[in-house]
């Protein structure tokens, strides 16, 4: 059992993210100060190990995790960094990125693009026997601006007192962390340890803060007119007016400002301008005085931390040139990407975190497999998903179904490969992503048929949703069980 903290608006929250017990019965005037309450630190998480006999099986896979994992692979081989290439000891890690928005509680899309950036960064372990390493980072923008109060959280109007504040700096709304911020951060590092995912968390607050940005802001405020010279023509005539690349904090308000500089000094690497009430201000642009607009901040950020990869969503493609063109100024090479589309609503719409729209992990794993959800967020990625209630269950009868079939294959390297291209492992491992084992021990579905009945290609789950009313019953005792123990791992065993 997970140990639970009670909290103020009478809802159970794991203890281990920091919640505090407070008495509403207390006035406000008598109780004592919040503790500061920082979010947990990220769970260790070994990698898999990788069975390099599969590697002959690999080379030829022509499953979109290993197509990006080539591309990457050629990318290093372009820099000279591969084994056999003159690479040094000293040589960096390949750096994989996500990134996250903490404007609302982290939804399913946020998994999707976590678990579909593993499937690469495993592929990429195989297709280099192991030989190079890896790191993930996930990124979280915790000192952008809350722009707009999101519809699913209490004390909508404390919140709107603060419009504006970077999330780091706005009060938590459930009155249980540092910041709404903090509150965000911690939700989403619970939410991917959950799964077991091997990552390092990166918060825009602390690299702004500690001064780990300074060097990149320093070489914007002395490329600034380069900079410009990229966004301006993306702009209305109206906004290129206002523009700038530069996001002061307002020394008096705390509030992220939009305000056009009055000067840049890439010597002394200030910018001046005039803040809320007029007064002319000077600011240093590092030590968190200032940000970076989001699309500078994107190309910013890649050059900063030398990404190799990062996916985003097709609300983003049309930046692409963007993000380069600001990473390619600012000195660096912009990572290989992978644009997905959207995930939408019952009703055709974006899930959001501000709105809360769509399906939570909570939800899907509550009537379907974690082993669903990884074959969900694998299958067609350049196709839009709705992702609502409706959809579970096709999705959990359909999943055991092509997962048995897989298993029958006659050729195991095939039923190995088409699961490496959804986990990170044959089946037999248990960490990542993994699929279960299919054996009595298993948590996932039963052991199929020792003979294949699929000679041909796996049907699909629309054709078996008709009469698996059964498969549709275990798949869901089985989730609600494995969801019970140690928050639902995607096809992990109870060994850690």
């Amino acid at each position: 059992m997970v140990a639970t903290a009670q909290c103020a608006d009478k809802r159970d929250v794991p203890a281990h993210l920091g919640y505090e017990p407070r008495d509403p019965a207390i006035p406000k005037d008598e109780r004592a100060p919040l503790t500061t309450v920082r979010p947990p630190a990220s769970k260790p998480a070994a990698l898999p190990p990788i069975d390099l006999a599969l590697k002959e099986f690999a080379a030829d896979c022509k499953a979109w995790p290993f197509e990006e994992a080539r591309k990457v692979v050629k990318r290093l081989e372009a820099k000279a960094r591969l084994p056999g290439a003159k690479r040094s000891a000293d040589a960096p890690a390949v750096i994989f990125e996500t990134g996250y928005g903490p404007s609302g509680l982290p939804h399913i899309g946020t998994f999707g693009e976590v678990a579909r950036t593993t499937m690469v960064r495993n592929a990429f372990r195989l297709l280099t026997d192991d030989q190079i390493p890896t790191r993930l980072i996930c990124f979280s923008d915790d000192m952008d601006g809350m722009r707009k109060v999101p519809e699913n959280v209490p004390n909508q109007e404390m919140l709107r007192e603060h419009l504006h504040r970077p999330l780091t700096k706005v009060p938590d709304p459930f009155g249980k962390f540092e910041s709404f911020g903090h509150h965000n951060n911690a939700m989403l590092r619970d939410f991917l340890d959950r799964f077991n995912f091997e990552y390092e968390f990166a918060s825009a607050t602390d690299y702004y803060l500690t001064g780990k940005l300074d060097p990149i802001l320093k070489r914007a405020a002395e490329r600034y007119q380069a900079v410009m010279d990229i966004m301006l023509p993306t702009l209305g005539d109206e906004r290129q007016g206002t523009y700038s690349c530069f996001l002061p904090i307002s020394p008096k308000s705390g509030r992220v400002l939009y305000v056009p500089m009055k000067h840049v000094d890439p010597i002394n690497h200030t910018v001046t301008f005039d803040d809320e009430d007029g007064a002319e201000t000077t600011l240093t642009v590092t030590g968190g005085n200032v940000k970076l607009q989001w699309k500078p901040d994107f190309g910013a950020r890649w050059a900063a931390l030398g990404v190799d990869f990062e996916m985003y969503g097709k609300d983003h493609q049309s930046n692409t040139v963007v993000y380069d063109g600001i990473c390619k100024a600012l000195g660096g090479q912009p990572p290989e990407h992978y644009v997905y589309e959207l995930f939408l609503d019952d009703k055709g719409q974006k899930i959001s975190k501000s709105k809360g729209n769509g399906l939570t992990i909570d939800e899907w794993l509550r009537y379907a497999s974690p082993e669903s959800l990884a074959l969900f967020m694998y299958n067609k990625p350049r196709e839009a998903k709705r992702m609502y209630f409706d959809v579970l269950p096709s999705r959990a009868n359909g999943t055991s179904v092509v997962l048995a079939s897989v298993y029958c294959l006659k050729c195991p390297s095939q039923a190995f490969l088409y699961i490496w291209r959804i986990s990170s492992a044959p089946p037999s491992a248990c960490s990542i992503g993994q699929l279960p084992t299919f054996s009595g021990a298993s948590s996932g579905p039963s052991l199929p048929p020792q003979r294949s009945t699929h000679s041909r290609k796996p049907r699909s789950s629309k054709y078996f949703s008709k009469n698996s009313r059964q498969a549709s019953v275990r798949v869901r005792s089985s989730s609600r069980s494995r969801s019970a123990q140690a928050g639902g791992d995607i096809g992990c065993s109870s060994e850690r």
